[in-house]
């Protein structure tokens, strides 16, 4: 069985290192211990984040890139997974209809629920990978949308990424529990009753604009302590700490975004039927 072991992403985790091992059927990665989803969300360095120039630009290009599958700006959307609530407010302050958000674990009976209303849309962003029981989500997923309704999930695809150490921001340890490989993802999402519409491998923090783009935000870390928080907390007052960076920092800033991450991948996927229990 192929496994490594991936020091923690974070910062003050539960334990400092964790085993993800390859399933040799589907090719998908997962967590070899139990996890609690719980406690890592209150750790994650993510709820520190907040809007600045450079993540403004990446949330609206991912706004754009739906208007480019067809999303009206007059759809009912939902936006499930990390930093909804920054997606919600750009989205909204480029002219898109009040977005509904969760941005956390919801309890398997909030899950299984009857839906307070029918979106046209509902966006899975880099969450699935992080869920207990990704079914889970895909049913909730179902039941939010309006029959012909877009599901879009951006996630890792497992079949992209080597279990090597130098693998390990994409990896985000302990956060991601499951994460599938493109040909799984499919058919998983299939057996709820979608059809594929098309799969693109890209990152939604690739952009062209200087500096905004996800090869860029991975080199930050390497200018504080090593952890996502670094990224998140990163001030050019911190330019000091790691100098002899500068020059590749420079190059990622200005041309990370021409070549991209091919380690996501957006899938988006149009609601034919609802699901049989």
């Amino acid at each position: 069985m192929e496994s490594l072991v991936f020091p923690a992403e974070m910062r003050n985790p539960m334990e400092e290192f964790f085993r993800l091992w390859r399933c040799r059927e589907c090719l998908s990665l997962h967590a070899a211990a139990e996890v609690s989803t719980e406690d890592f969300e209150k750790r994650s360095p993510f709820l520190r984040r907040r809007l600045n120039f450079f993540n403004r630009r990446m949330f609206a290009g991912f706004h754009a890139f739906l208007g480019r599958l067809g999303v009206r700006r007059t759809d009912a959307l939902l936006i499930y997974g990390l930093s909804a609530d920054l997606f919600k407010t750009v989205f909204e302050q480029r002219g898109q209809a009040p977005v509904d958000t969760v941005d956390r674990a919801l309890p398997a009976g909030q899950l299984a629920a009857a839906p307070a209303k029918a979106h046209d849309v509902v966006v899975v962003m880099e969450y699935l990978e992080c869920a207990d029981d990704p079914r889970q989500v895909l049913s909730f997923a179902a039941r939010q949308l309006k029959p012909g309704g877009l599901l879009v999930i951006h996630t890792p695809d497992a079949e992209k990424i080597k279990l090597v150490p130098q693998e390990s921001h994409r990896l985000y340890q302990p956060h991601r529990i499951h994460i599938a490989g493109a040909g799984i993802l499919k058919q998983l999402v299939e057996k709820h009753g979608f059809r594929l519409r098309e799969t693109r491998h890209r990152n939604y923090m690739d952009t062209l604009w200087p500096f905004v783009n996800y090869r860029a935000f991975h080199e930050l870390p390497y200018w504080g302590d090593g952890t996502l928080n670094a990224a998140i907390e990163f001030k050019a007052s911190h330019l000091a700490r790691a100098w002899w960076r500068l020059p590749r920092l420079l190059f990622l800033g200005l041309f990370g975004g021409w070549r991209g991450d091919a380690s996501n991948l957006i899938a988006v996927f149009e609601k034919t039927h609802d699901p049989v229990d």
